[in-house]
């Protein structure tokens, strides 16, 4: 065992009542994105028999278990959209039956295959199964990381409108956050942001991140609320210098309620941990090795970091970089990342505080607190735009 790794003693949170199940209906994809984790794609589709049969077995499942009182059936690729036949008679199958336990639909698509005749049967389904879009903004950082293709974001927006536009933010194009954020504020676009992983934030461009986020301090002094949910100043304050140990931390971001098929109908632990991503072999070994796995790999440094329980520790982008979940990808990709979104989120907050002392307005306990935290931690990590 790597000496470098600590344990947790507790890794579960209490399971969820929300099983989710993940089909990767296609292993393709017609667009090849500058931050893509799934470098071993093929041109693989899962079958409606093999659907079917998933399926079935897991509502049998789910009806002898103690736990589980609802579903999520996520239709997953690659791109979905490929495999767009399956989507529709599987959802009609499942629709047709009466499940004793109630369950929801769901797809992520690139949108840049919808058709008339998707749109059709989407949009008359839209109160039964939800579709979310993927798109880096509506120009130059969308054509950047993914295409330049024509994307129908209206149809989302119309269908969907609680739905939010997810947009990766990536290292090579992230000088283009601030420019997109606010082309895409004054179309009215619903969005959410996301760090992406799978590759090394530099200090240097770290410190872009901290400096575009920085710019956008403005446009949300009046939204605090969207601020958090679009996920731009998502980090919780109150969660910096915890004094609960690393083992309060969950077992993973998503659950430890959740599984993942490929295409030929093989159980992953999720979808990080499917052929695409891992290849055929390192993802039946995974399955076969890791998936009662009791304790969480940790980084023991990790635990005098301020903001580790802001991070995110994705076991299987540590089997697909390092070759084991027990060496943490995090602490080389994405770990600059997260500390200049942290100053971010910081300087947001002590602003908002800021004018609040200006108006004379009252603050509360937790505001004290937090404020103090906040100046800790731009104390204790140095601003990457001076790197």
């Amino acid at each position: 065992m790597n000496n470098t790794v600590g344990f947790a003693e507790s890794v579960h949170s209490p399971i969820p009542d929300r099983r989710q199940i993940i089909l990767m209906v296609s292993q393709a994809c017609n667009l090849d994105c500058e931050y893509c984790y799934q470098s071993k794609k093929s041109k693989g589709i899962m079958s409606v028999v093999t659907a079917k049969c998933i399926l079935e077995d897991e509502f049998a499942k789910m009806l002898n278990d103690d736990w589980t009182t609802r579903a999520e059936i996520a239709y997953m690729g690659g791109e979905p959209l490929l495999n767009f036949d399956l989507i529709r008679e599987v959802s009609e199958w499942l629709w047709s039956k009466e499940q004793a336990i109630p369950f929801e639909l769901t797809v992520r698509t690139n949108g840049t295959l919808l058709s008339g005749d998707m749109e059709l049967w989407l949009s008359a389904n839209k109160s039964r199964i939800d579709v979310g879009l993927s798109m880096d903004g509506l120009s130059t950082m969308n054509k950047f990381n993914r295409t330049d293709q024509f994307i129908n974001w209206k149809f989302f927006r119309e269908n969907w409108p609680s739905r939010r536009i997810k947009l990766v933010l990536f290292k090579d194009s992230v000088y283009l956050l601030a420019e997109t954020i606010r082309e895409m504020n004054r179309t009215g676009i619903p969005f959410e942001t996301e760090i992406g992983e799978g590759f090394e934030w530099t200090p240097e461009t770290a410190g872009v991140l901290e400096n575009q986020l920085l710019s956008l301090i403005p446009e949300y002094m009046d939204q605090p609320e969207e601020a958090v949910n679009c996920g731009l100043f998502s980090f919780r304050i109150a969660d910096y210098f915890p004094e609960y140990p690393m083992r309060d931390i969950a077992f993973c971001g998503e659950s430890n309620n959740i599984i993942a098929y490929d295409v030929d109908g093989s159980p992953c632990i999720c979808h990080v941990f499917s052929t695409p991503v891992l290849g055929y072999e390192k993802a039946r070994w995974a399955w076969d090795n890791l998936r009662e796995i009791k304790s969480i790999p940790f980084d023991p440094t990790c635990t005098k970091c301020p903001i580790h329980k802001n991070c995110k520790n994705c076991f299987g982008e540590s089997m697909r970089l390092g070759g084991t979940i027990y060496r943490s990808a995090a602490k080389t990709t994405i770990c600059n990342a997260m500390k200049a979104k942290a100053r971010a989120c910081s300087l947001f907050f002590l602003k908002r505080v800021g004018r609040k002392i200006a108006n004379n307005e009252y603050l509360s306990q937790d505001d004290q607190e937090y404020a103090e935290k906040a100046l800790r931690l731009l104390e204790i990590i140095p601003s990457f735009i001076e790197s």
